[in-house]
């Protein structure tokens, strides 16, 4: 496996991870206090980027399925965007949330980035 795939493969990894986390520390607030909707936002936000890093790092076993990857992070970077723009425009911030929300937005761009990286190489050649 190539230095940048094998580089995708780990951030797709840590979002993983990192989703997993956030969606169960959304659950948490769900049941804590149901009424407040940045809960919400950051149970879809943990949702989205275990979604994206499932999918990123199964798929780039196959370095020519970068572009699909791609489209896919460039999805989910908007998603996230609204996430955290959502939770840090609160009156009422958790700080918890609100580096839930930093943090998803910081690795859905940084699979962007890799994969575009890895797209780019491969239209080169």
């Amino acid at each position: 496996m190539a230095a940048e795939c094998r580089n995708l493969k780990m951030a797709c990894i840590a979002a993983l991870i990192f989703g997993i986390v956030s969606f169960a520390a959304g659950v948490f607030y769900i049941v804590v206090a149901p009424t407040t909707t940045q809960s919400y936002v950051v149970a879809a936000d943990g949702l989205a980027l275990a979604y994206m890093g499932f999918q990123g790092a199964r798929r780039i076993n196959v370095p020519s399925n970068a572009p699909a990857i791609m489209n896919m992070c460039s999805v989910i970077v908007l998603v996230s965007f609204v996430c955290a723009a959502f939770l840090m425009l609160n009156h009422e911030k958790i700080i918890l949330q609100v580096v839930i929300g930093g943090i998803g937005l910081v690795l859905s761009l940084l699979a962007f980035v890799l994969a575009r990286k890895i797209s780019n190489i491969q239209k080169s050649m």
